[in-house]
């Protein structure tokens, strides 16, 4: 069968899905950094009356925040049937075009000798590409993803973030969702396609991104109160 019949069959979607991959933000700031820049500040949750040298730091642990990447591609190659009007000079009785013969009738001369057009009845290959890259924060909102893409990253084992959920803050929104959001977003079959070629829809990159922070917890009689230091930044949070 021809690839330009219009009336053959349509080529079913293609999905190619790439497996997903854990990555850690480099730390900036250690722990033994991140403890001395909690020291500065751990007056500050307990306010003025509390003595500095009474509060104690009882511990230290790493965490994570749980950013998430897809990106992808749609691309479509199909069949469309377009009719095109070609004038032709007022003295033309008929046309050829390709085997197909067109009769345009007599010539009429005088004032009722008007130019005329003829329509060609064609088939167009046409190709069609869509690119999508999506970011999403801890609460599933979008990002820019360039936020993080200009972070360095180093790789984590598959199986860390089911290891350790007790020390990540999971996303509110899944891989599979986020693929999904992607999909709408450049997934978009043309209004015009007639027979399908070829139709994927390829996500070659599916990221988890961990960024750390330390939880210290502080004791200052008996009143114990957690505060936060990125790991990027250094930034200290009460």
């Amino acid at each position: 069968m021809s690839e330009y019949d219009i009336k053959g069959p349509n080529a079913a979607l293609t999905e190619k899905i790439e497996k997903q991959k854990v990555y850690f933000i480099v730390k900036q700031v250690d722990e033994h950094q991140a403890r001395t820049l909690i020291e500065q500040k751990k007056k500050k949750p307990y306010g003025r009356k509390a003595s500095p040298e009474d509060i104690k730091i009882e511990s230290i642990e790493e965490h994570y925040n749980m950013f998430l990447r897809v990106k992808g591609k749609y691309w479509i190659r199909y069949l469309r049937h377009k009719h095109l009007e070609v004038p032709v000079k007022e003295d033309v009785e008929g046309v050829k075009v390709f085997d197909e013969i067109i009769e345009l009738g007599e010539v009429i001369e005088g004032p009722r000798r008007l130019k005329r057009n003829i329509t060609i009845d064609i088939v167009e290959k046409v190709y069609m590409e869509n690119h999508g890259d999506l970011a999403f924060n801890i609460e599933g909102n979008q990002i820019n993803p360039e936020t993080l893409s200009s972070m360095a990253l180093e790789d984590a084992p598959s199986t860390f973030v089911d290891e350790n959920q007790d020390r990540i803050q999971i996303a509110k929104i899944t891989p599979e969702l986020a693929i999904e959001k992607l999909r709408i977003q450049i997934a978009r079959r043309p209004t015009d396609v007639q027979r399908i070629l070829e139709e994927v829809f390829e996500v070659p990159l599916i990221q988890i991104i961990l960024s750390p922070f330390f939880v210290a917890v502080l004791n200052y009689n008996e009143i114990r109160k957690k505060v936060f230091c990125d790991a990027i930044t250094g930034k200290v949070k009460t």
